[in-house]
């Protein structure tokens, strides 16, 4: 019987230290090799349409997104990988004038790790747009723990940070030109 028991424990102890467990404060993320992601529906862009909580509509476009080798010089994190999501946004038929910021992105690794913003800049910024124009080319970057061949992105206007995203955009991650 006592082998028996043994040899439950020590089964249960090999297939428990197989499984991925979500770290707590004191235990450090690992990187999933990049090898072993693969998302066939990644796209290189996407865009998707809106409807605000008044009706009226917005458009948003995931131009692309690419790994950078930049870093922030002051930046003490040192992350796996630094990507720039490049993106456009439309007032199509809101009275109101919109804009699309870092507020209104979730941005998830490969793994599906949230990825933190990280400080670069190229200079092409967001801002407001009244009805009828758009903004072609804003850049936010993001720093990913995991390296990754494709983010996923959840767009959120209408919700802020709760309920289910307005839009989800599986983007591959280009490198650089």
């Amino acid at each position: 019987m006592k082998k028996k028991v043994a040899a439950c424990v020590a089964l249960g102890l090999m297939l428990t230290g197989c499984t991925q467990t979500t770290p707590t404060a004191t235990q450090t993320q690992t990187s999933t090799p990049v090898a072993s992601q693969a998302n066939t529906n990644a796209k290189k862009t996407d865009t998707a349409e809106i409807t605000l909580k008044d009706g009226s509509k917005i458009k948003v476009t995931i131009n692309k997104v690419t790994s950078t080798e930049e870093r922030n010089d002051s930046d003490t994190t040192d992350p796996n990988q630094v990507i720039m999501l490049d993106f456009g946004y439309e007032n199509v038929s809101s009275s109101e004038d919109i804009i699309v910021d870092s507020s209104k992105f979730r941005v998830y690794d490969g793994s599906n790790v949230l990825a933190t913003s990280y400080n670069l800049t190229t200079g092409r910024n967001y801002g407001y747009i009244k009805k009828g124009t758009k903004l072609a080319n804003a850049d936010l970057f993001y720093a990913l723990i995991n390296e990754s061949t494709f983010v996923t992105v959840d767009f959120r206007y209408n919700g802020g940070t709760a309920g289910d995203p307005d839009a989800t955009f599986v983007i591959e991650i280009q490198q650089p030109e």
